[in-house]
């Protein structure tokens, strides 16, 4: 796994749990409840530029230029591991705010990436202006076994507030690439106000996922707010994009919540 990122964020608030490679034992995750509250006030400005000439194809690689207000998230993730027995995260509250006077801006003074060609499963470039985000995903790729046939993803109640109200600018970032064959890879250009997302993915896995539970459905409670202008003027240039699953998009979102659970083969 390879991950390179050029960023420029006020506030965060993060858990990660990850695993790469091969390891002795099978895995068993356990988080407690988490609590986060993050707040941005000032402005935030990216000019940053990456330039990757080679070929992404490390499973899981990443190339990310971004400018992010207020980011609260949990993300436990899992790349080529043997086998995680289970994972069980507790109870999630994320209060994310923006406030009106931080604008973001990713300036086309830099904001770019040129890249080869993307043949790494689940490998992902993006180019981004956030204003507040909130966020709690797992994701497992190309794992012999996670979460198993009896065993379970458990996620406890979920409470998402999110709140943007400053100006966003994703101003002419482009991402240049060749051809897309990785299964699930991504490539994307965003400006988004606010966001509150829960995700389970899996991609290229041995066995499918075990049995998903966020508590219930009824349970996941997302209030994403945006009163800024939101602007994005960039976009993407790719060669042939074959892989299973791979994506490529240029967006302006308000506010945004999602719940999504995928498998990609």
């Amino acid at each position: 796994m390879k991950a390179t990122s050029v960023l420029a964020m006020a506030a965060a608030m993060s858990l990660l749990a990850g695993t790469s490679g091969a390891i002795a034992d099978p895995l068993d995750i356990n988080i407690g409840d988490i609590d986060q509250t993050t707040t941005n006030n000032n402005t935030v400005t990216n000019n940053g530029r990456v330039t990757q000439t080679g070929v992404i194809e490390g499973n899981g690689s990443s190339l990310s230029v971004s400018a992010a207000g207020a980011v609260s998230s949990e993300s436990a993730s899992f790349i080529e591991v043997p086998e995680v027995d289970g994972i069980t995260i507790g109870n999630v509250t994320q209060a994310t705010t923006n406030r009106a006077s931080a604008r973001i801006t990713n300036n086309n003074l830099g904001s770019n990436i040129d890249a080869g060609a993307v043949s790494g499963t689940g490998a992902s470039l993006s180019i981004s202006a956030t204003g507040a985000a909130s966020g709690l995903s797992v994701s497992s790729i190309m794992n012999t076994e996670i979460g198993g046939l009896d065993q379970k993803i458990v996620v406890g109640k979920v409470d998402q507030d999110t709140i943007n109200r400053a100006r966003i600018n994703n101003n002419g970032g482009k991402i240049s690439t060749g051809n897309i064959n990785g299964v699930g890879a991504s490539v994307s250009v965003a400006g988004t106000g606010a966001v509150s997302s829960v995700s389970v993915s899996s991609i290229l896995d041995s066995q499918q996922l075990g049995e998903v539970k966020i508590a219930k459905w009824s349970n996941i409670n997302q209030t994403t707010r945006n009163s800024g202008i939101v602007n994005n003027t960039g976009n993407v240039t790719t060669g042939a994009l074959t892989g299973n699953g791979a994506s490529v998009s240029v967006s302006a979102i308000g506010a945004a919540s999602s719940v999504s659970i995928s498998s990609i083969k």
